[in-house]
């Protein structure tokens, strides 16, 4: 019982930063008022949006970036292919609507775009508290004698 609880508590959380593919074509994004489509540039999300961050990859030439297979000579002397996210230029960005997106682009071309909805703000309950009541010391009776 404690194992599938503590399952479920961890897809839970792990779906909560989940970040979503869009099609920014059929999606509402806006940067400063200009809406986000497949043909908005890298340079346009820099001059629009807020927190821009470009990661731009470096594609291994050979030289220091070449890897030497273990047990190999000159001959296995190699460049490591990468898988395709690694060779994408990545630009991490919020929109108007502060919305966090990772969109990714090949040789300056749109290729995929990556949303976490903003975290609605928490609103506060309206609490009220009843006025302090006047307490009045009462002492019980004294016998007497």
């Amino acid at each position: 019982m404690k194992k599938l609880l503590m399952t479920l508590l961890t897809c839970a959380v792990a779906s909560s930063f989940a970040m979503t593919t869009v099609n920014l074509d059929t999606s509402n994004y806006h940067c400063n008022g200009t809406k986000l489509t497949s043909q908005t540039t890298i340079t346009s999300i820099q001059n629009n949006c807020h927190n821009v961050k470009v990661i731009v990859h470096a594609e291994p030439t050979g030289g220091m970036y070449a890897d030497r297979e273990p047990g190999g000579g000159a001959q296995m002397t190699m460049i490591t292919p990468t898988d395709d996210d690694t060779m994408l230029d990545k630009v991490e960005f919020y929109s108007d609507k502060n919305t966090y997106l990772i969109c990714y682009y090949k040789n300056n071309k749109y290729v995929k775009c990556k949303a976490k909805p903003a975290k609605k703000p928490a609103v506060a309950k309206a609490t009220t508290s009843a006025p302090a009541a006047a307490t009045t010391a009462t002492s019980a009776p004294v016998a007497s004698k």
